[in-house]
């Protein structure tokens, strides 16, 4: 009989909203982002270990979503590739690798952080 194994560990990673879209781990995605702070939270986390938090919006007519219009499960996830696109606009392909429970939403810098429990299930 196989055993599983759930694993928790607590991060902190930059937020990049979309609207209507909702993420599920090990499945590969691709979005566009247009907003300058979603764009600028990917540029972060690039910089770093490329690590992102995906989480979509409670309301899709919300333009400037706030921290209590999220939706607080969503899916850590890894860039695997960004485009520049001519438009101004970036490309994100990106595998989203464990479900995640927000602690914590943080505005630091003009930027949304959210401090994570990532779940993680594994088969022995």
């Amino acid at each position: 009989m196989q055993k599983y194994i759930e694993k928790v560990e607590a991060v902190r990673l930059p937020v990049i909203v979309l609207r209507g879209i909702i993420p599920f781990p090990s499945v590969p995605m691709s979005f566009e982002l247009t907003d300058e702070k979603a764009m600028s939270a990917c540029e972060d986390a690039e910089n770093g270990d490329g690590l992102i938090f995906i989480v979509s919006q409670n309301d899709l007519r919300e333009e400037e979503p706030t921290a209590e219009t999220l939706f607080r499960v969503g899916c850590a996830a890894k860039i695997k590739q960004t485009v520049r696109l001519p438009e101004g606009s970036l490309k994100v392909f990106a595998t989203a690798y464990c479900r995640a429970s927000v602690e914590e939403y943080v505005f630091e810098n003009r930027r949304l952080y959210a401090s994570l429990l990532c779940k993680t299930v594994t088969t022995d």
